[in-house]
């Protein structure tokens, strides 16, 4: 895009030019009378522009109608502008949550029972079986139950026979060996396709579930998910209409062959040691863990950290009000640090004690919190003794990654807090706890 000078430049040059040439003139010596003039022509020869009837209100009205290149182009910039102003407002956005969002991700003990229901509850609230109405369609639809024990030839009859309909579903409730579930289900798309019809057979062990369904061919004619009429013997739906409830058999049936998927899910399922899947996750939690090792301090220490950020550009909202200016930005002027990190290794006791002393005596403004760098026991042991240890209303947490760094965290036990500028990070030997209390 050719950038375009603005016309008040060339008025500016114009107007600048107009006042300045006589002083020009005198100090150079050079007089307007001595410079040479134009013969003088007759002007009443002098070309004008032609005549109009707008006036200055009607001028001011006219709108050009805008090209669609430049419709485009304005619509680009402005699509940029919003872009750039909700990228800069979401990095704002996460800048101040981060210190939050670290203290909330923090895990809390739960015993094995609660691990447990969570699992279960998780499971169960995803699962589509949870719910056998689920995803059922609206208005009238017909499904086709059919089986392996039907010959191929049949199999192939109805879907040439409802070729084209998409409110017929032919289904099979699983396979007869689960081992060769692709290769079966493989069988019957085969057929669909060598029959060169738009129906397929689906997988739908529900339908069979819901309606006891034990022998094929069955016709199942629901409406809004809930049973019109059904029919076993026969696949030809005419038979059904006008008609309601079960009819019962009213022609030659064979048995299914295939278990259901859903029973084959609950039989592997109850084959499952929970007891042993669950101990054997819980037991390798801690063993897993990476943990840094802070070593203990010998003096009394203090060092500060300052949280200032070199901001590029200003950080708007989405309503355009500056959140932070461009420049050197400190997070703590804008957000006060309201809480107490109190860092320490669990696995010395003394350490422990000191933790429980500093929780105990935390000032009503700000809000303890215990933070772990290590483990003892199982690990799990760690966290059951948290109200033993350090008292009815403590929390404990696990130190996360990137929290040692932010707050300049090098031996332990120590304290975090901060002023209106700064984190204050008060390092605290045995001696000094002694003397402490």
């Amino acid at each position: 895009m050719v950038k375009k000078t603005p016309f008040r430049l060339s008025i500016l040059a114009f107007v600048t030019a107009v006042v300045f040439t006589p002083v020009w003139a005198e100090n150079t010596g050079i007089y307007l009378s001595d410079l040479p003039s134009r013969p003088v022509s007759n002007l009443d020869n002098i070309p004008t522009r032609p005549a109009n009837n707008y006036s200055v209100t009607d001028i001011q009205k006219a709108k050009r109608q805008l090209s669609a290149t430049e419709m485009k182009d304005i619509d680009s910039l402005i699509k940029a502008a919003r872009d750039n102003q909700n990228a800069t407002a979401d990095r704002a956005t996460d800048t101040v949550k981060d210190n939050r969002k670290m203290m909330g991700e923090m895990p809390e003990y739960k015993n094995t029972d609660e691990l447990v229901d969570d699992a279960v509850r998780g499971a169960l609230a995803k699962s589509d079986m949870t719910n056998e109405k689920q995803n059922k369609p609206a208005g009238d639809f017909i499904y086709i139950l059919v089986s392996a024990s039907l010959s191929d030839a049949e199999i192939t009859d109805i879907l040439k026979l409802y070729d084209g309909r998409t409110d017929i579903a032919l289904v099979v409730q699983g396979a007869k060996d689960k081992k060769n579930l692709l290769d079966e289900l493989t069988h019957w798309q085969k057929l669909s396709f060598d029959s060169k019809s738009s129906l397929v057979v689906n997988l739908d062990p529900t339908v069979f579930k819901n309606y006891n369904v034990s022998s094929v061919p069955t016709i199942i004619h629901e409406k809004d998910g809930e049973l019109v009429a059904r029919v076993t013997g026969i696949y030809d739906i005419a038979y059904l209409k006008d008609k309601t409830g079960d009819l019962g058999v009213a022609g030659p049936a064979v048995g299914v062959v295939e278990k259901n998927l859903i029973d084959e899910l609950q039989e592997s399922v109850a084959k499952l040691d929970f007891d042993g899947m669950k101990k054997k996750a819980i037991d390798n939690y801690w063993p897993r863990q990476v943990f840094q090792e802070f070593p203990e301090a010998t003096k009394r220490a203090t060092r500060t950290i300052d949280p200032t950020v070199i901001i590029p550009q200003n950080i708007t909202s989405p309503n355009g009000d500056i959140v932070a200016k461009r420049g050197r930005f400190n997070p703590l002027t804008v957000m006060p640090f309201t809480i107490k990190l109190i860092f320490f290794d669990a696995r010395e006791e003394w350490q422990r004690q000191f933790a429980r002393y500093q929780f105990e005596h935390t000032p009503a403004s700000l809000t303890p919190i215990l933070v772990t760098t290590n483990v003892y026991g199982d690990g799990w042991q760690t966290f059951r003794d948290t109200k033993k240890e350090y008292g009815d209303f403590a929390r404990l947490y696990m130190i996360q990654p990137g929290m040692a760094e932010h707050y300049g965290l090098i031996n332990v036990p120590s304290v975090v807090t901060a002023d209106s500028k700064r984190f204050i990070n008060d390092e605290y030997s045995r001696k000094d706890f002694e003397e402490l209390k």
